[in-house]
């Protein structure tokens, strides 16, 4: 590649505020497409700030934008969360394999926003209709569009469910990990914590206890249905 190729490819690279403003004002709105781009050009455009400080700005700068917040982090490369000393190394697992799997649909839904984002006067209408569908149905399959009437995606959803569970886990156990295949649920984790447990509940008064009993009683329900549910559809 010649100097002058070299120039002019680095001159066709769009810049963070330009990147925050299209983020702005597309009309998908799809952080899963931006979040990634905002984080590498603001790399780019910094080369000495560190994955930590390029985080914080992009989370906070996605946040102004209307995203709220543990989706965007969600949505964030799984370089710039292996920077982080905090790291949740089950997630950053997850989202390297998510981000493997996914690797050709990603590129075709980046190609398809920058199509609908293109800057073309009076695009034609069926055209433009095309790819706003095409675009959808990349969302669809990537589990990252609006699910039904909800204001989430299937994507956020799971990460609500999983996210609330392992904090619930981790409140009854004092456990930080939850248990894998290989793990004895009952005797490496249900039954060194239950002394826990049971302790805890003689700390709380009788309407601490009523209160606590009852939100688990109704968690339980819907627990057990969505279970049976995965086991119904499972093999589908």
């Amino acid at each position: 590649m010649t100097l002058q190729e070299t120039k002019q490819k680095k001159k066709l690279k769009k810049s963070y505020a330009e990147l925050l403003e299209e983020f702005s004002n597309t009309k998908k709105r799809i952080a899963v497409v931006y979040i990634p781009l905002l984080c590498e050009a603001m790399r780019d455009e910094n080369p000495s700030m560190s994955y930590l400080d390029i985080k914080a700005r992009v989370v906070s700068d996605a946040v102004t934008q209307g995203w709220n917040e543990p989706y965007v982090v969600r949505c964030l490369p799984s370089w710039v969360l292996e920077a982080d000393p905090y790291r949740d190394y089950k997630h950053e697992r997850t989202l390297k394999s998510w981000e493997s799997r996914n690797k050709n649909k990603l590129e075709s839904l980046h190609r398809k926003v920058a199509l609908i984002n293109e800057e073309i006067s009076e695009p034609p209408e069926p055209k433009q209709k095309e790819i706003t569908e095409e675009a959808d149905q990349q969302m669809h399959e990537l589990g990252i569009a609006k699910f039904g009437e909800s204001d989430k995606s299937v994507r956020e959803l799971k990460g609500d469910i999983t996210e609330a569970a392992a904090q619930l886990f981790k409140a009854l156990t004092q456990k930080d990990d939850m248990p894998d295949e290989s793990d004895d649920l009952i005797v490496d984790y249900i039954k060194p914590t239950r002394e826990f447990r049971r302790s805890l509940s003689l700390e709380l008064d009788e309407t601490a206890r009523t209160t606590i009993y009852n939100w688990l009683h109704y968690t339980n329900a819907a627990i057990e249905d969505m279970m049976q549910i995965i086991s119904e559809v499972k093999d589908k």
